[in-house]
């Protein structure tokens, strides 16, 4: 079983709280660890079969801090004892660092504070610990660093690392405390729908951006990468023909612009 996977087991058997930050380069594995864990908690504090214990992993897996918190919040209204565990998706988009003072950023970081009472862990990934805002990532006691593994194509290696504070408030950082091997991929039922959830996630800040930028621009833009029209047009939801009337309307009145 996973050391953290047991950390968490323990955590809950005994009333703890197990904070983890989950970090690494991109596609080195750090979603794949958080549902590998998960998955194994469930199976064994729930006796469940395999399949069984991926969908509950998933299930616990969120993007967004408002999805997870009214989770709590259904779950704690029907049972009295506390959630096993929340898994926090790539954090930077939800919980930026850069907004640290957004209300609902602030207000997750107070119930950070208290989430021994509704949780037994709470594990976030993210690429680097710019990704949290300081409240939150000083919360984090488990950091675990994700890489490749070096000989095996399709495994990683999780190194956990444990902190601590000093009577100084100061940061100590100690380890590897553990080491996990673990694979990359999961069952293809799950990795279907994790992209389904991913997609729901990314798709409104790509929509926000392009509203920011404007259609235009980013009819421009894409073109100018080599997507194709019909590729433009499914990104800012425009039929094809309107694609290219508008980049043929761009291209003329560059061609005016230069013999001004």
């Amino acid at each position: 079983m996973l050391t953290l996977a047991e950390e968490i087991i323990r955590a809950y058997k005994g009333k703890g709280l197990v904070t983890a930050f989950i970090y690494g380069k991109y596609a080195n594995g750090k979603t794949s660890y958080l549902l590998h864990t998960a998955m194994e908690v469930f199976k064994s504090l729930y006796n469940l079969k395999d399949l069984d214990a991926w969908l509950m992993a998933l299930d616990h897996l969120f993007f967004d801090p408002v999805d997870a918190i009214g989770y709590i919040e259904a779950y704690r209204s029907k049972n009295s004892g506390r959630v096993v565990l929340l898994g926090m998706d790539d954090v930077g988009q939800h919980i930026p660092r850069a907004r640290w003072w957004r209300e609902d950023v602030v207000q997750f970081r107070e119930w950070m504070t208290v989430a021994r009472s509704d949780v037994a862990a709470v594990l976030f990934t993210g690429p680097t610990q710019l990704s949290l805002p300081g409240g939150i990532i000083d919360t984090c006691f488990i950091r675990c660093h994700i890489q490749r593994h070096p000989e095996k194509r399709d495994m990683s290696i999780a190194q956990g690392y444990e902190v601590s504070v000093t009577p100084y408030f100061q940061v100590v950082v100690s380890g590897p405390k553990f080491e996990d091997e673990f694979p990359r991929y999961y069952p293809n039922f799950i990795f279907e729908e994790y992209e389904k959830m991913r997609e729901g996630a990314v798709a409104p800040l790509r929509k926000h951006l392009i509203s920011l930028m404007g259609v235009d621009k980013t009819i421009e833009n894409l073109a100018q990468m080599g997507a194709t029209h019909q590729t433009i047009g499914n990104i800012v939801n425009k039929e094809r023909s309107t694609i290219t009337k508008r980049l043929s309307v761009a291209k003329s009145e560059a061609s005016e612009l230069q013999h001004a």
